[in-house]
């Protein structure tokens, strides 16, 4: 399988059809391609109508990470998991909490509410971010509903993305990514 990657998907845009190009060339050469979309696109299912595609050819990359099966999947995470495991202090922010190893900023979490089998899961961690010593990011998981990892995006000390790697539900690597010094993809 081969991925095109890009952040936005726009069949009028000179990027999105080059990328139908390249999606349709590989069709004619019996090559199962994907374009893999990485941001959160509202109307990426119209896009994929305009342009008259297959349904699975053109995905976000969290529904081709998540597939909707009844997989075997681990317990999601939540702030009160983390706050169990370290001796850290916690001190929560709206959707946010960050821990402090005195006044060391360690990590991050993003969290959301969600409900799962009908019950509410409160605090259930969507992000992680770790911090360096000098206050830098170091890295972010990603996770999805179910607990899942579904990324971990690593940075440089600028800030910029340096390598973001998505997994499978098993746990496997599907896709690295690979940024420049500017954080665009190459």
């Amino acid at each position: 399988m081969f991925y095109f990657v890009t952040n936005q998907f726009d069949v009028n845009d000179p990027v999105g059809v080059e990328q139908l190009k390249r999606l349709t060339l590989f069709s004619d050469n019996q090559q199962d391609a994907k374009i893999l979309v990485l941001d959160d696109q509202p109307d990426l299912s119209q896009q994929k109508d305009l342009a008259q595609v297959a349904a699975n050819q053109i995905q976000s990359v969290f529904t081709a990470i998540v597939p909707h099966t009844n997989a075997t999947v681990r317990v999601p995470y939540t702030t009160g998991d983390i706050q169990t495991f370290t001796q850290y202090q916690a001190r929560p922010n709206g959707e946010e909490t960050a821990f402090f190893d005195g006044e060391q900023l360690v990590m991050k979490i993003r969290y959301f509410t969600a409900t799962t089998g009908g019950q509410a899961v409160l605090h259930q961690i969507r992000t992680i971010s770790y911090f360096s010593e000098h206050g830098d990011r170091l890295r972010t998981e990603e996770y999805d509903l179910t607990g899942n990892k579904i990324s971990t995006h690593y940075f440089r000390a600028d800030g910029n993305l340096r390598l973001t790697v998505y997994f499978q539900i098993d746990g496997s690597s599907l896709l690295t990514i690979d940024y420049d010094q500017q954080g665009t993809i190459r």
